[in-house]
């Protein structure tokens, strides 16, 4: 990255280092006094007598191998990355013999579980929470905090988020609703809708379904999505995800290794690279492409660029 764009992000990436400094001081602190702790007393009761806390942990996110770095519009790579947590796996027999999660009306400075847990209900909430290992989330609703973190075989439905980082991993989510925050993270391999986002960062990605018998990764569907709507980002990021429609999008996007059927409503600036897009209506600005195809256009008024 030039000093040109260092100094043109250089107010952002102070933001940004102070969320990623709070969020690892979150997600990796373990020693709180049980007496006076905001942690639930769901893991301690969990955990057997004379275990190592830091040994149950998952490993740390920063070496999460699925964790992507992204690029500019001139095909440079930037800071933001979106660590989704996949290479860890769901152990479903593991997850189906867990307790379950509620967590409602609840105030406090952080709400952490990194053992297991099998439903999950969580509903007004004030402070950071961090779920790592959930078989399913049937409602996580009305969170205020800096961190919320819900990584979760299954969500049914993730809305009304405010926080400085918003992380929602699954495989099948069904539904991400009204979320404001500085960074926002959402993967799965099976989507439904997306909508109604506000935020510096946004990245969408596609993740693998989990393998079944003799089929390889290279063999495995991509993911999918039904709708996406309602974003608004400095800069935000869809990748591998065929969506079948994307609409009413106001800032920077970058489009990667996706198809999509319907992209309409869009002001700001356009990227595709290995995309296709069957129909592209009603855009105003910019459009950038890289071995990319735009099948049909309806009312676009744009200036073209041709990435190398």
């Amino acid at each position: 990255m030039n000093h040109r764009i260092i100094l043109r992000h250089t107010s952002f990436l102070a933001v940004a280092a102070g969320l990623i400094f709070a969020f690892q001081n979150c997600s990796n602190s373990v020693g709180f006094d049980g007496s006076g702790s905001f942690v639930s007393k769901l893991e301690e009761a969990e955990l057997p007598s004379g275990t190592d806390p830091v040994a149950v942990n998952p490993p740390d996110e920063g070496d999460d191998e699925d964790t992507d770095i992204d690029y500019d519009h001139e095909g440079r790579k930037i800071a933001f990355s979106c660590t989704t947590g996949v290479k860890f796996g769901w152990d479903r027999a593991q997850l189906e013999r867990a307790r379950d999660l509620e967590l409602r009306n609840r105030f406090g400075l952080l709400f952490k579980y990194d053992r297991p847990v099998r439903n999950v209900d969580v509903e007004n909430v004030r402070g950071s929470v961090i779920i790592r290992n959930a078989l399913k989330t049937e409602r996580y609703d009305n969170v205020r905090g800096l961190v919320s973190y819900v990584r979760s075989l299954e969500v049914d439905k993730a809305t009304n988020i405010d926080a400085g980082i918003s992380s929602t991993a699954s495989i099948k989510l069904g539904e991400l609703r009204d979320v404001k925050a500085g960074y926002i993270c959402a993967s799965g391999h099976e989507i439904g809708q997306i909508r109604d986002l506000n935020g510096l960062y946004i990245k969408l990605r596609g993740r693998p379904a989990p393998l079944s018998g003799p089929t390889s990764p290279s063999q495995q569907p991509k993911a999918t999505a039904r709708e996406i709507s309602n974003i608004r980002a400095a800069f935000a990021s869809l990748y591998e995800i065929d969506v079948e429609n994307v609409s009413d999008v106001n800032g920077e996007l970058i489009v990667r290794n996706s198809n999509i059927r319907k992209l309409e409503n869009f002001q700001g600036g356009l990227t595709l690279i290995n995309s296709r897009v069957r129909e592209l209506r009603n855009l105003q600005g910019v459009i950038r492409t890289k071995n990319s195809v735009i099948e049909t256009e309806i009312n676009v008024n744009a200036r073209r660029i041709e990435l190398r």
